[in-house]
C-alpha cells in the first residue's frame, strides 16, 4: 500500500511523485506505457517526459492500475485535460471508500466546461469535498531537480486541505493551503465566485508569470514559435508533450461568454490559435481598443 497513487507519468506527474519519494513519502506513480514504467524503476529515469533528472530510488512504477491505486488515501491525477474524466471513470471502481483525489491538471473540459475538480468529483461519483487541487508557478524540471519550488493545495474541506499539505510539504518544495478551489484552478475572478485574492497567490499571478516568461513552460513555447509566423499544427507536432493552454482556449473563452466577462486577450489568443489570425494584427487589435478603467469587466461592473 502506498501513501500516496499518482496517475500519470508525465512531466509533473513524474517530477511531483519524484518530491514526494525524495521526501520520504511512500510512492507509487502509474504510466500508460510500459517502456517509461520499465525505465522509470531501472534506470531511475524517464527521459521522454523529464530528460537529465535522475528519479529517488524508492519511487515505484507501475503499469497496473489496480496496483498503483491499491488502498492509497491519496490519488494524485496528472492526467491531460482531454483524457481526464475517461481515466477517472475507469479507476473510480478501484478507489479506496474514502481516498482522496488531487488534480494536478490545469484547464476546462471543453464540451462540459466543467473545472478538472468538478470533472473529478463527478467522474468518480464522489462528494467535492474529497477533490482538492494543486497549481502553482511551479516547471516540472526544475522541481524534480530539487530547485526552490512552491505551490497551492485548494480543498473545500480545509481539515483536509492541511492533511495534504502536511504529506505534500517538502524542503524544497512549500505548500500552502486555499479553500478557494474554483480561484486556483481558473483566472475568471468574481465572476466564477472566486476570491479575488487568489489571483494575487501562487496559483494566480505566479503561476502566470511563471507560464509566460520561463522557457521551460510549453505555453510559452507555443507562443514564441506563433510569434515568429510558425503554423500551430506544424509546432505541435514538433512536441512530444502537451501545451494544455492551446487546448483550453476556448473553453476558457466559452465560460467567460456564459458568464458576460470580457478577456479581450483571451480572445485575440483563441484568434489566432483557431482562426489562423497574424499575431501582429491582433496586439494592434487590442492597442487600439476603447480605453476604459483598468478593471472594467472584472468586479462585475460590465
Amino acid at each position: 500500500m502506498s501513501d500516496v497513487a499518482v496517475v500519470g507519468a508525465g512531466s509533473w506527474g513524474t517530477a511531483f511523485a519524484s518530491v514526494l519519494a525524495a521526501n520520504n513519502v511512500d510512492t507509487t506513480i502509474w504510466g500508460r506505457r510500459a517502456e517509461t514504467v520499465e525505465e522509470i524503476n531501472g534506470a531511475r529515469t524517464n527521459s521522454s517526459y523529464l530528460p537529465g533528472v535522475t528519479l529517488p530510488a524508492s519511487l515505484r512504477a507501475t503499469h497496473d492500475l489496480e496496483e498503483a491505486l491499491a488502498r492509497a488515501p491519496v490519488v494524485v491525477l496528472g492526467i491531460p485535460s482531454h483524457a481526464f474524466r475517461e481515466k477517472v471513470v475507469e479507476i473510480a471502481p478501484m478507489l479506496n471508500g474514502d481516498a482522496m483525489l488531487v488534480s494536478l491538471t490545469k484547464g476546462i473540459e471543453r464540451d462540459t466546461l466543467m473545472r478538472m475538480s468538478e470533472v473529478a468529483a463527478e467522474a468518480a461519483g464522489v462528494s467535492d469535498d474529497r477533490v482538492a487541487v494543486l497549481s502553482g508557478p511551479n516547471l516540472a524540471k526544475e522541481v524534480a531537480k530539487g530547485l526552490p519550488g512552491a505551490s497551492v493545495v485548494a480543498c473545500r474541506d480545509e481539515a483536509r486541505a492541511h492533511a495534504l499539505q502536511r504529506l505534500f510539504h517538502a524542503p524544497t518544495f512549500r505548500v500552502y493551503t486555499n479553500t478557494d478551489v474554483c480561484g486556483v484552478e481558473t483566472r475568471l475572478g468574481v465572476r466564477l465566485g472566486a476570491d479575488p485574492l487568489t489571483f494575487a497567490g501562487l496559483a494566480g499571478v505566479g503561476d502566470l508569470v511563471a507560464t509566460c516568461l520561463s522557457k521551460q513552460s510549453r505555453n510559452h513555447h507555443v507562443g514564441e514559435e506563433l510569434g515568429k509566423g510558425r503554423k500551430l499544427d506544424d509546432i505541435i507536432a514538433s512536441m512530444n508533450m502537451i501545451a494544455e493552454g492551446v487546448k483550453s482556449c476556448a473553453g476558457i473563452l466559452a465560460m467567460a461568454g456564459r458568464v458576460s466577462c470580457d478577456m479581450p486577450i483571451a480572445s485575440r489568443v483563441g484568434k489566432v490559435l483557431y482562426e489562423g489570425a497574424d499575431v501582429k494584427e491582433m496586439v494592434d487589435s487590442l492597442l487600439t481598443r476603447e480605453a476604459e478603467p483598468e478593471f472594467m469587466g472584472i468586479l462585475g461592473d460590465g
